[in-house]
């Protein structure tokens, strides 16, 4: 089933649905307070979450943190998840680095105490081969056969680096398409805030995913600034 997005629109369409995936995450928060701490959109602090692993950064209360990357296609009966995509190379020089490296090198950056989840978030479904190295959420690199598990260790690294990160790495594939997720987030927020709050987040989330330091002052979305802007009414008439 295809998304029905234009050509010239799908990168677009990624942000737009990276950012109401950001939303869904702030929902899960509204309904459980205790759970997070803050959270931020498209980190851009090297400090606080890697290039790579930075599309959605979820600090808990428990002071671990839970790293989400998401992707999206218009077609996922066209595009599965499947190994080419995963090992792709994004350029053509020697230094070009597949999606799986980047993350890889990125989860080799993390002081892996203060890590809790790290996930994959696409609405890709996975294809037969990765079917069949899927046990629930993770890869288990046991069942990979050759060529791919060579081809995942020179890529990655030994084995042991491939075996450890591949069983970090959680999968949530075949998620909810681009318009069935908004509305659900639409859904979602309806309980916490009037209809006038849930048009004002939306729109301000998307400054929260593109502008530096949004919101301020470091750009971490509380969960007071949240309820507040839930709670907009709009202006007595004159």
């Amino acid at each position: 089933m295809t998304e029905n997005i234009k050509n010239t629109a799908i990168t677009s369409a990624g942000y737009i649905y990276q950012n109401r995936q950001g939303l869904r995450v702030l929902c899960d928060w509204l309904d459980a307070p205790s759970r997070y701490a803050k959270v931020k959109f498209e980190c851009d602090v090297e400090a606080e979450a890697p290039t790579g692993l930075d599309d959605i950064v979820v600090e808990r209360s428990d002071g671990l943190q839970d790293l989400k990357q998401v992707k999206f296609t218009p077609n996922p009966d066209a595009h599965p998840l499947s190994w080419d995509w995963l090992l792709e190379k994004s350029g053509k020089t020697e230094r070009s680095r597949s999606m799986l490296k980047k993350w890889f090198d990125a989860y080799r950056s993390l002081d892996l105490a203060r890590i809790g989840d790290l996930s994959l978030l696409t609405n890709r479904r996975p294809d037969a081969e990765i079917e069949a190295c899927l046990a629930g959420s993770k890869i288990d690199f046991a069942k990979v056969p050759d060529p791919r598990r060579a081809a995942l260790i020179a890529e990655l690294g030994v084995e042991s680096d491939c075996e450890e990160f591949l069983g970090r790495l959680q999968i949530t594939h075949s998620d909810k398409g681009y318009e069935t997720l908004e509305h659900e987030v639409d859904a979602r927020l309806r309980a916490h805030g009037t209809p006038e709050g849930i048009a004002v987040l939306k729109n301000v989330a998307l400054n929260w995913a593109t502008q530096k330091f949004s919101p301020p002052p470091s750009g971490w979305i509380t969960l007071p600034d949240l309820r507040a802007i839930l709670q907009a009414t709009p202006p007595a008439p004159l």
